[in-house]
């Protein structure tokens, strides 16, 4: 018989979440005008744009809670959904990894091979995971820091993530870093998606394989496909008041010339 969360909260460890901010620096600030510019289908390339330069804030931010993990004999999973365009260049910048990306290229067995080889070896302290291939049957409470590099659509996809590392079988506390960029769809996605959610309580209502975070995306009013032109409108909305405000002050400036 499976137990719930709220039946079983006293006996897991403390759950902690920071939100760590970051800019795009001008390269990425020009990537995502211009993904602005190609309308909705531009939508992927703004989600990933604070990762198309190797001298990213987000990258960097990754890379001192590795780390520190490592420095504090601690693992971290390194959550995002861009595999080829984020997990494959973490994957050459970041320290003490496990010999595999865990995404749907790997057979479950694979899958496991590598988590296990990453639990049982204290010089593997970072495994990178690709949000959609790591949110369901695996178990890795050996690591208790989890860096989510992007929001996604569904809450339950990210609650699903942390419960790889938060469950039953941990016995330290979890923390996990939250990654935004300011004035992007990070923060957009934020305020209408997960306005009104609450992790801590959703934990506590959920299963410990976390079933019932898909009645949560059941209910909303919203699919996903009319979240993400609206997300999008907003960005271009803004994106755009910020251009002419700019040209306002460019114009002022030549006058006074």
């Amino acid at each position: 018989m499976r137990r719930k969360r709220k039946e079983v909260l006293h006996e897991l460890p403390a759950l902690g979440l920071t939100t760590m901010w970051s800019t795009f620096n001008e390269k990425e600030q020009d990537f995502y005008d211009q993904a602005v510019s190609e309308g909705i289908a531009g939508l992927m390339k703004m989600r990933r744009a604070a990762f198309i330069d190797e001298d990213s804030q987000k990258i960097e931010q990754i890379i001192n809670i590795c780390v520190d993990s490592h420095e504090n004999s601690e693992k971290v999973i390194v959550f995002s959904f861009f595999k080829n365009y984020v997990l494959k260049l973490l994957n050459k910048k970041l320290p003490f990894l496990a010999d595999d990306i865990i995404s749907g290229d790997l057979s479950s067995n694979q899958r496991q091979e590598v988590i296990d080889k990453f639990s049982e070896n204290p010089n593997q302290n970072v495994l990178l995971v690709q949000i959609d291939a790591g949110g369901f049957g695996l178990n890795i409470q050996a690591a208790n820091r989890v860096i989510l590099c992007e929001p996604q659509w569904k809450p339950s996809t990210e609650n699903q993530a942390i419960s790889r590392a938060y469950r039953m079988g941990q016995n330290r506390n979890v923390m996990v870093y939250r990654l935004l960029t300011k004035e992007s769809v990070d923060e957009t996605m934020m305020e209408i998606i997960h306005e009104k959610e609450d992790i801590f309580n959703t934990y506590a209502n959920d299963s410990v394989v976390a079933d019932a975070f898909m009645n949560n995306d059941s209910d909303k009013e919203e699919n996903e496909a009319v979240m993400k032109k609206k997300v999008f409108q907003i960005e271009r909305d803004r994106l755009e008041k910020k251009q002419e405000g700019n040209c306002q002050i460019f114009c002022v400036n030549r006058s006074f010339s």
